[in-house]
């Protein structure tokens, strides 16, 4: 008798699992891979095989015509994959309220400090965090930090001439570390400095070092491009006696074009996953279709970042560093938001106006 309880609960686990992975074809025949059962089409993931952007950026190439694609998550919860540019630009920014939520959970309980991470709030408290971060970066305050970041910059490369040691760049992360650990205990309200104090590291600090050494790779191996730099720096510098000056930092336009073409390549973020917090009603799935689906509310949304870069229709020769592409007449060119190195909408990135 047991042994035919076991069977019946094996045979209905099966046939629900069999049932979840048919909700696209039940909600009208929606374009997508063949998921597997429990796993959905994230095996790979789960098995080490591939990065999740290589999963997702095989969905984009796979349905070319199509303005998003559906796909299962793990134990077959429905999400779609969007392609349009224009779908795009209505779920981060015209439509963001009823994608106001991002795809990524933290335990509070579990982990106290990255939960005060905007990125993973929602609702009032994602607005209360962010609102305390985004006082940080006004402009006044930004420009105040130049004559910091100017002598960091001299010392730094002083140290350089100096060390020349492969190591150099952890010896500053622990400085840094330090510091935090001697200075970052307050007593309002421990949690939240410190909780900020994380958001800080791991978003304003190890992005923007990992975007600087991924530059500094690129003009490395392209010495035509880093000779266009290294005149555009001495050209500015030589305006103002061989320093480097707020006002001349803003005519490095070439350089700022090798910055963005960094992020292009090497994006530190290969999907924008969203939570669909509002019933949505999408564009029909392929330019023939004329029947439109429902998004209902808690349906994953991936726009994948990585996989619109690389898109060769967007940026012909994507895997060529071409900072060409970011100069202002070939910019213009482009849908705003076929770049998405700081996100877009409500949830942008908020040091995008430091990094400038």
């Amino acid at each position: 008798m047991f042994g035919l309880y076991v069977a019946l609960i094996v045979l209905a686990v099966c046939l629900y699992f069999k049932w979840s992975c048919s909700y696209w074809t039940r909600r009208g025949n929606v374009a997508g891979p063949k998921p597997l059962p429990i796993f959905g089409n994230l095996f790979e993931q789960l098995t080490g095989q591939k990065h999740f952007g290589e999963i997702f950026e095989e969905m984009y190439r796979a349905f070319p015509e199509a303005s998003w694609v559906g796909y299962y998550k793990i134990s077959n919860q429905p999400g779609i994959v969007v392609r349009d540019l224009e779908l795009v630009r209505e779920v981060l920014t015209s439509s963001f309220s009823s994608f106001n939520q991002n795809d990524f959970h933290i335990d509070e309980t579990i982990d106290p400090l990255v939960a005060y991470n905007p990125f993973v709030q929602a609702g009032d408290r994602w607005k209360e965090r962010r609102n305390q971060m985004t006082s940080v970066f006004t402009m006044n305050r930004i420009r105040a930090t130049f004559p910091l970041v100017q002598q960091v910059a001299q010392d730094f490369v002083q140290f350089i001439a100096r060390t020349r040691k492969m190591d150099c760049h952890f010896e500053a992360k622990d400085a840094m570390y330090d510091n935090l650990s001697e200075n970052g205990t307050v007593e309002a309200n421990e949690n939240h400095i410190v909780g900020h104090s994380v958001t800080f590291l791991s978003e304003g600090f190890e992005t923007s070092s990992t975007m600087m050494s991924y530059l500094l790779y690129e003009l490395a191996s392209n010495p035509a491009i880093q000779d266009k730099v290294v005149q555009e720096l001495r050209t500015v510098m030589n305006e103002s006696d061989a320093q480097l000056t707020e006002a001349g930092l803003h005519k490095l336009v070439y350089m700022e074009a090798a910055m963005m073409e960094t992020l292009r390549m090497h994006t530190p973020t290969f999907t924008l996953p969203r939570i669909c917090t509002k019933d949505f009603e999408l564009p029909p799935q392929f330019p023939t279709d004329t029947k439109r689906v429902t998004l209902r509310s808690g349906t994953s949304v991936v726009i994948p970042v990585y996989a619109i870069h690389y898109d060769p229709e967007i940026y012909p020769s994507p895997y060529v560093f071409d900072p060409e592409r970011f100069l202002e007449e070939n910019r213009q060119s482009r849908p705003r938001h076929a770049f998405l190195g700081f996100g877009e909408g409500p949830r942008l990135c908020l040091g995008k106006l430091f990094s400038h």
